[in-house]
Formats: C-alpha cells, sequence, structure tokens
C-alpha cells in the first residue's frame, strides 16, 4: 500500500469520525439551556386565538382584513406561525411576508425621502410576492429571477442545440456534411435520418416560437410614434409600485393558490398610508375576475397603531394579543428559567429586574447571555451581578457601552461616589492639618508647667508695678479682701482674680500693710512676654503636652474616617440619599436606582463589564498602566485583575516610581518568587521615609494577605524602621505597639537585632512584652540576641521564659525583678525581704540568683539594697559586705552611713579607707 492510498483512507476515517461527533453534538446541543428569540411555532394557550382566526378565515367572503394586536413581545408572531403548523384546513393556503426593520421609522410627513421610502416598502412588498414561488409556477410574469440549471439540463440542451444545427445542416446542405461526415449513410438509411431531421428540425422551431412568444408577452410599449405623434401606453410617472404593477399582482393570484396572506413588521414604518395601499390591493384583487376564490390579508400589528376609531373602519375583524408577559408575570418565567437550570440568582434580584422585562425575546436573550458568560468565565465572579451588567446592557445597550468609555448615565451617577469622597477627605484634611498645627505648636514651644509659666507673668506684673510706682514698691497681692503672696498668686482662682482686673491692689508696706491701686493692662503683659501667643495659647499648649498622644490618635482616627469613607459602598451612599441618581421620571434612572440602590451593579462594575471586551489586560489594568506610563498617581487600592500580564507590560525602571505603589499589584509578587528584582525596586522605594511610602506602608499592611511576608521583606530592607516609628513618625502610642509586634513576631532575629540594637529599653521597659506572642521560641531568641535585661516583668507571664529569664540572668538587678523572683520561686518573705534583703536573697536556695548578685554585688547595693535604706541588724552580713571588694567605696560608704549597727572590731574590716569611714561616723567598737 502506497503512501497516497494510506492518506485517502485515514482522511475518509477522519470524516467518519467527524459525522458522528456533529451527530452526537447535535443530540447533546438539543437540551442545552438556550431559548431560541425568533417566533415558536407551539404557543401555548392560544386555543382561542386560534379559534378566532379560525373563524375569520371561515367567513373570508365577509371578511376580508385581519388584525392581530398587541405590543411588541405579545407573542403575535408566535400566535400566527402556531396556527398555520396546527391548521388542518387545506382550503387556508398561507404566504407569508415579513418587513422587519430594525429602527422604528416615522414617515407620517409628505417628504421626498418619506415618499422614496414608501416605494421602497411597495417594492419589497411586491418582491416577497414573487420571490416566494417558482418561475415554473409563474411563467408570464415579467419578473424573472436568476436560474440555476442542473449539469443534466445543460448537457441536454447543448446536445438539443447541436442536434437542431446538423439536423439544418443536412437538409439545406447535404453535400457539405457529408464532406466531414465519418459515416456512410447507405441508401435504406436515408429516409430515416431525413425523418429524425425534419423531426428535430420541427422540434427547435416550435421551441423558439415558446420562447418568442414569452418574451414578448414580458415586453412593455411605454409609447408608440407615428409621423411624429406619440401615444403613451405605459405611465411609468406612478408613484405606487403596487398600483403600477397590479396587472402582475393579479395574476400572481391568478395562478397560484395562496388565499392568505401574512404581513408582518410593518407596523415599525408608524404610518398608515402603506395600510390604505394594502386594503386597496386586497380590494382589486377580491373585486377581480381573474382570481378565483377570496383573498385574506392579516396583519401583525401594534396596540397603538392606529389613532381613536381608525383601525376599527380598516380592519374587518380585530384580535387582540395578551402579552405571554409583562412587568407582573415576567418573575415568574425568570425564576422557572432559572430554576430549571440551577442558577444561583437571588429571588430578590428576580424581583427587582422583572419590574422593567416586558418582553419575551428580551428575557430570552438576557437568559441565553447570562447562560453563556457564567459557563465560560470565572466562577468566582458574583452571578447576581453578573446578571444586573447583563440586564442592563440588553436594556440600554448603547448607554452600556458609553459605561466602558467613561460616559452615558449609568457612569455618571457611579462617578459621583468619588465625587463624594474627595469632598468628604477635604474636609478631614482640614481637621488634620489644625491637629498638626497644634503638634507643631506644642513640640516647638519651650515649655514649662502652668505654675512657672504664672510666675514668669505675675513677675512682670510687679515689674510694671515698680516702673510705674517706685515709691510704694510691692510686697504681696491684695485679692478677695486677703493679702495673697507670690506663691499662691499661681494658684488658679489668684492668677484668674488678677488677670481679669483692671484696677489691681497690692500691699506696699510690710508692716502697716498700705494698699496702691495699679492700673493694669493684661494685654499689653501679655505682647511684652510673648508677640506671638497670649497667655491662654501658651497654657493650652502646656496642658496640649500631656495631650500629644491625643492629638496623634485623633489624626489616626482621622485618617481612618478617610479609609472608611473610601469603602462607604454606592449603594450605602444612594440610601442615605449622600449620592442622587438623574431623573427619577425616566425608566433607565429607575432602573439604575435600582441595581446600584441594592448592590447589583457596584464598583466592581469593570471587573463584569470588561468580559464583554475580555484581552490580555482589564479595562482596570489598562488604565493603571496608563497612569503608570504617564506618571499619574493611583489610589493604592485601585483594584487589578490580570496582574501577570499587566507585569510583562511594565518595565523595570518604572518598578523604581512612586506610581507603581498598588496593593493588589504587590501583594500578587510578593506570592510569586519569580518577580525577585521587582520587589527589590518597590522596597527600597518604601524605604525612602517619604509620607507617601509610609502611608502606603500603613495601608498594606492592613489590606495584604502577605503581612508576614511584607513585614519580613521590609525589616531587611529598612533596618531604620524602628527608630522612623518611635522617634520621627506622628504615630500613636497605639499604633507604635502595633508596628512592634509586627516587627517582632514577623522579622528574622538578625535584622531584629539590628532595628533594635539602639532601642533595647523598648523591650526591657516592656513589662508585657512575655505575652506579646504565641510563639516562645522567637521571644527567647529576640531576647538572647539583644542580651535583654528587664527591668520589670510580670509573674503571669509564661512560666518557660520566666524560668528563662531568671536562669539566665536576662533581668537588670533591681528591687522589684529580685522580689519577683524570690515569688517565683517561693522564696519571698516581706519582713526579711525589707529587713534583711541579702540575707533573704543569701538564704533563698536560687543558685542562679545569688551568683548573679554577687557577680554584680556593687550593682545590687546601688538599686536595691540602698534603695531598700536596709538598716543591717546582724554584724556579720554587714562585715562581709564592708570587706566585699567589688563594692565600691563610696557605696560602702553610704552603707556605713545607712547602718545602726556598729563593727564590734574594727579590726575585722581589711582596708583601711573602709576603717576611717567608720571612725568618723563612730560606727565602730573596740575590743
Amino acid at each position: 500500500m502506497n503512501k497516497k492510498n494510506l492518506l485517502n483512507i485515514l482522511k475518509k476515517f477522519i470524516d467518519w469520525l467527524t459525522h458522528y461527533h456533529l451527530r452526537f453534538s447535535k443530540n447533546k446541543s438539543e437540551s442545552l439551556s438556550y431559548n431560541s428569540l425568533s417566533p415558536t411555532d407551539n404557543a401555548e394557550n392560544i386555543d382561542y386565538y386560534i379559534e378566532s382566526l379560525n373563524w375569520a378565515l371561515l367567513n373570508r367572503n365577509k371578511i376580508k382584513n385581519i388584525a392581530i394586536s398587541g405590543p411588541y413581545g405579545s407573542g403575535k408572531s408566535s400566535v400566527i406561525q402556531t396556527f398555520q403548523r396546527k391548521n388542518h384546513n387545506n382550503d387556508f393556503r398561507f404566504l407569508n411576508i415579513s418587513l422587519a426593520t430594525f429602527k422604528e421609522i416615522n414617515i407620517d410627513k409628505a417628504t421626498p425621502e418619506n415618499e422614496e421610502l414608501l416605494r421602497l416598502i411597495e417594492l419589497s412588498i411586491l418582491q416577497q410576492f414573487f420571490y416566494h414561488e417558482e418561475d415554473k409556477k409563474i411563467p408570464d410574469s415579467r419578473f424573472k429571477k436568476i436560474k440555476s440549471h442542473s449539469k443534466w439540463f445543460l448537457r441536454f440542451q447543448t446536445i438539443g442545440f447541436i442536434s437542431f444545427l446538423i439536423s439544418f445542416l443536412y437538409l439545406i446542405f447535404p453535400k457539405f456534411l457529408a464532406k466531414f461526415s465519418l459515416i456512410n449513410i447507405t441508401p435504406n438509411y436515408q429516409n430515416l435520418v431525413h425523418s429524425i431531421a425534419v423531426i428535430i428540425i420541427a422540434l427547435g422551431l416550435l421551441f423558439f416560437l415558446f420562447k418568442v412568444t414569452r418574451i414578448i408577452k414580458s415586453v412593455v410599449i411605454k409609447n408608440l410614434s407615428v409621423n411624429n405623434a406619440t401615444i403613451e401606453i405605459d405611465d411609468n410617472i406612478s408613484k405606487s409600485i403596487l398600483n403600477n404593477h397590479l396587472d402582475e399582482i393579479l395574476y400572481f393570484f391568478e395562478v397560484t393558490k395562496y388565499n392568505t396572506v401574512i404581513i408582518e413588521d410593518i407596523d415599525r414604518f408608524e404610518q398608515t398610508e402603506v395600510f390604505t395601499k394594502l386594503r386597496e390591493l386586497n380590494l382589486l384583487i377580491n373585486n377581480s375576475k381573474k382570481t378565483k376564490e377570496d383573498i385574506v390579508f392579516i396583519y401583525a400589528i401594534r396596540d397603538d397603531m392606529f389613532k381613536d376609531k381608525e383601525r376599527t373602519k380598516f380592519f374587518d375583524f380585530m384580535i387582540p394579543i395578551i402579552p405571554v408577559i409583562n412587568s407582573s408575570n415576567s418573575s415568574e418565567k425568570l425564576l422557572k428559567i432559572i430554576k430549571e437550570n440551577h442558577y444561583k440568582i437571588s429571588n430578590d434580584l428576580v424581583s427587582d429586574i422583572s419590574l422593567f422585562i416586558d418582553d419575551m425575546r428580551l428575557l430570552f436573550n438576557i437568559m441565553n447571555e447570562y447562560h453563556i458568560y457564567s459557563n465560560s468565565l470565572n466562577s468566582n465572579l458574583n452571578q447576581d451581578k453578573l446578571l444586573s451588567i447583563i440586564v442592563y446592557k440588553n436594556m440600554h445597550p448603547i448607554d452600556f457601552t458609553d459605561l466602558s468609555n467613561n460616559k452615558g448615565s449609568l457612569y455618571e451617577t457611579l462617578s459621583k461616589k468619588q465625587f463624594y469622597i474627595q469632598e468628604q477627605n477635604k474636609k478631614v484634611d482640614l481637621k488634620i492639618e489644625t491637629i498638626n498645627e497644634k503638634i507643631k505648636e506644642v513640640e516647638n514651644a519651650k515649655l514649662i508647667d502652668i505654675k512657672e509659666l504664672r510666675t514668669i507673668y505675675l513677675s512682670k506684673i510687679v515689674e510694671n508695678i515698680l516702673q510705674t510706682n517706685p515709691s510704694h514698691p510691692f510686697f504681696k497681692f491684695w485679692i478677695n479682701n486677703r493679702i495673697v503672696n507670690l506663691t499662691q498668686a499661681t494658684e488658679e482662682e489668684n492668677f484668674n482674680a488678677i488677670i481679669n482686673s483692671t484696677r489691681l491692689q497690692y500691699i506696699y508696706n510690710q508692716s502697716q500693710q498700705y494698699r496702691q491701686n495699679f492700673n493694669l493692662n493684661f494685654n499689653s503683659i501679655e505682647k511684652e512676654i510673648n508677640s506671638v501667643h497670649t497667655y491662654k495659647e501658651r497654657e493650652e499648649l502646656i496642658a496640649s503636652k500631656n495631650k500629644l498622644d491625643d492629638f496623634k490618635q485623633q489624626i489616626e482616627e482621622l485618617e481612618e474616617s478617610k479609609n472608611r469613607i473610601k469603602k462607604h459602598q454606592i449603594k450605602e451612599l444612594i440610601s442615605t440619599k449622600e449620592i442622587e441618581v438623574g431623573n427619577q421620571e425616566s425608566k433607565q434612572n429607575e432602573l439604575i436606582n435600582i441595581l446600584l440602590r441594592n448592590g447589583y451593579i457596584d464598583e466592581s462594575y469593570l471587573e463584569y463589564i470588561s468580559i464583554f471586551y475580555e484581552g490580555s489586560l482589564s479595562k482596570t489594568d489598562y488604565q493603571f498602566l496608563i497612569n503608570i506610563k504617564t506618571q499619574k498617581s493611583s489610589e493604592f487600592d485601585f483594584k487589578l485583575n490580570k496582574i501577570d500580564n499587566l507585569i510583562k507590560k511594565i518595565n523595570q525602571v518604572e518598578f523604581e516610581k512612586e506610581y507603581i505603589l498598588n496593593y493588589s499589584l504587590l501583594d500578587f509578587l510578593l506570592s510569586n518568587n519569580k518577580h525577585k528584582l521587582k520587589i527589590n525596586l518597590i522596597f527600597e522605594q518604601l524605604k525612602n521615609e517619604s509620607k507617601k511610602s509610609i502611608s502606603f506602608i500603613d495601608g498594606f499592611v492592613d489590606y495584604s494577605s502577605n503581612a508576614e511576608l511584607f513585614i519580613k521583606t521590609i525589616s531587611k530592607k529598612w533596618t531604620n524602621i524602628w527608630h522612623y516609628i518611635e522617634s520621627e513618625s506622628n504615630f500613636s502610642e497605639d499604633k507604635k505597639k502595633k508596628y512592634f509586634k509586627l516587627l517582632i513576631e514577623h522579622s528574622d532575629t538578625n535584622d531584629i537585632k539590628k532595628i533594635f540594637a539602639n532601642y533595647k529599653s523598648t523591650i526591657s521597659e516592656n513589662k508585657d512584652f512575655l505575652n506579646l506572642l504565641k510563639n516562645q521560641t522567637k521571644i527567647k531568641d529576640v531576647i538572647e540576641i539583644l542580651d535583654i535585661k528587664f527591668k520589670d516583668i510580670s509573674n503571669s507571664s509564661p512560666k518557660e521564659l520566666l524560668e528563662f529569664i531568671y536562669s539566665n540572668n536576662y533581668y537588670s538587678i533591681n528591687t522589684s525583678m529580685v522580689k519577683n523572683i524570690l515569688s517565683f520561686n517561693n522564696a519571698f518573705n516581706s519582713k526579711l525581704f525589707k529587713e534583711k534583703n541579702y540575707t533573704s536573697i543569701k538564704e533563698s536556695g536560687i543558685k542562679s540568683l545569688v551568683e548573679y548578685i554577687d557577680t554584680n554585688i556593687d550593682e545590687y547595693i546601688t538599686s536595691v539594697y540602698l534603695d531598700l535604706k536596709i538598716e543591717p541588724n546582724d554584724i556579720e552580713p554587714l562585715e562581709n559586705l564592708l570587706n566585699n571588694m567589688d563594692i565600691s567605696i563610696e557605696n560602702k560608704g553610704f552603707i556605713i552611713n545607712q547602718s545602726k549597727t556598729k563593727v564590734e572590731n574594727i579590726d575585722d574590716i581589711k582596708r583601711l579607707n573602709v576603717k576611717n569611714i567608720l571612725l568618723k561616723d563612730s560606727n565602730v567598737g573596740f575590743p
């Protein structure tokens, strides 16, 4: 078997498989969840309409024009097609004519354009009459169509023509033909051949005459000229196509069996003149003696096609169609489709959108589109939102297209949210600016306490008194009938009485206590002291010193309010009437209101409209890319969809710019190890301590699902992070605590060492540090690598960590910590601890504590022994301390001064300088 034969066999096998695949697919497709938009020939619950139409057609001798009326989508065409399918009366022979157009055209006005359009309508009707029928049934019609002949017909025609030509030559020029003949015809057959030739010639001439007759009949003689006189036979200036070809129409109904003409969609032209033409045509056809039976015209029209009583005059019988679906029952049809196909659509949405759906074709198309998109797109899409977008797309397609171009009614309403956010943020920013100014004033002011401030102003008053009345020098103030000295005057009640007085009294003679008046102008005093701030303002600044953290907390709360404002859903803003939808009398705006108010269409609309224009980037992705290229800032939470494709279109250098900062983008990068260089470029930017970088970090920590990795990465890149938070930021204490925990919990231990190298006290002074994390191993590692010495600690902390700290001496030697250790080991005796502290430690049995104290005995004396003001009663511990070489002379002097116990034998003290101190303080006995 050669290669060519093998390929042919394979091709036939593939064709066979394809054939059966298509058959299987066809069977499967019949069960798919789609509904045809075309009229059905199996309409339900229309028996009454069929009976009415059947009765009217049976009475065709009286009824010639029948109207089937109803609004768009009411099912007029379905009633007609179902009637045609179910009709068993062979006397009814139907001819269907449709003038479908995709827009309504009003041609009532008598303009040249409308006249021409009317002629085109009539031409379309005429064409549908004749193009509906085969040529052989209307052979004498002047309307000719292109004929398609079979190969056998063409072969037969060719053979006939050649036979005619040969026969003609044989009869006329027999000798000429004999020269070229390859066959020698014997005399016996000459008569037979001659007869055959005659027959062929006769048949050919008959065929020719038949054709000529047909051609002559189809020729229209327009005029006849005789001796310069012209007789017009055919008038072509008639404006009516139907009238001009009436003979053709009569001929059509004469030779065909059609007796019922169904005309649909003619009402879209919104004019009645064409109906007048058709009624006139119907009358002419039925009055013609050429037609053998009554011809009935059935019109499918809208209810509002004719005004007032016009339609009852025009039609002989009318059948009104009650819409199969309207706004009151469309929800039932929708719910049926949803239930049959197991769609996850809420009943609330169905109830809301059904108010606007009153057309079965519209309903079917909406659900067809929904079925396609819901099965071919991301299953994570909210199905209610997807259906809502499809509903709006079908009901207002132009505005839907405008939405993707940032214009139109729906877009204008959606964009009002951004305007609202901007206005609210401006108000919040003004409040933040005011508080920041207060913070700057407090930080820049040379702050003292309020009494000192009052002393400054009182001193200036006294100075002015001395300058004004040098002969009566100031001694004390006279306030509310009592003498008040300068110290007492700083008290709030007295001070307020002084500064609010314009005629101040004071005592100028100490012995006689004479009083003198002084005209006080406190405003001038204020300006002399500080030309910028009044006393009250300076007092508020001092009071604000203790409120700095409150101010910072207020700023954070205001910043958080901006985030809350940004997170307001548009449905909430519409419900609270912060945003108004346009003219509520408009059906379109009513639909927009319902869809937005209930959240069926919301801020995520770009995710849903982009599915109708799928590409490598979504609409939002493309806008973000444009912003980067044009160096325009975007909101940090600007939603991105196809981030992997987006990254490919961003140049590496653009990752160094602030315009790249986006929560979704960085979250994606952190989740993918293949983008390490891009991540590094972003973090290099984030550590620059700019306001925008700090704002991004602060927001991303709350936004990201990768906060752990984010903190770990940024702490590695930005080792100055805690210095910034603690010393340069305006963060409140609560926010500082938040970041402290994040850094300790998620940063690598080596990075923590660098970050907190100069801030060990942040940990050592944190009494609750041991309760910060559940990960006790991480806590131990941090304590160990930073060599933390806790100044205080809670014994309610995890036991394992307490044992780790106490046994490894990760604490400062102070009263509190020694007490904690003794208590932890059940060795604490309050009386012994206060009176014989060193003894209590020695006798506690806590080896690590005793060794730690002995190693750092001088620190113990300073921080514990002297702090407790212990008065040794036992000579032995006192002598041990005084002879300890690790205790400084200074501290030994303090011990001697503090002790009431005398050294019994000075010779027991080894160092001379200690003996001198004992002798000096007489704190020694002699043997």
